[in-house]
């Protein structure tokens, strides 16, 4: 996915290509190799070190305080 022309998400072979930065995340999307940039991104003045574990943590830890971290569904979900 680009956002005025950088990658902010897309297939892994095109991240070096397209990608907003260096510190992208590698995730499998039922088997297709993909990044994800999250930290160090534009316009996110607090997020420079946050990886997609670090807000998958912290969605956990609110949820929880709700009793609803059940409902925290994956990123990509392969059983469609």
């Amino acid at each position: 996915m680009l956002i005025d022309g950088v990658g902010y998400y897309g297939d892994l072979p095109l991240e070096m290509a397209t990608a907003v930065n260096g510190t992208c995340d590698m995730l499998d999307a039922c088997g297709t190799a993909k990044y994800l940039c999250v930290a160090n991104t534009p316009g996110s003045p607090t997020g420079a070190t946050e990886t997609m574990e670090t807000i998958h943590a912290q969605l956990v830890t609110i949820l929880t305080s709700y009793g609803r971290a059940s409902e925290l569904l994956e990123l990509v979900d392969c059983s469609l």
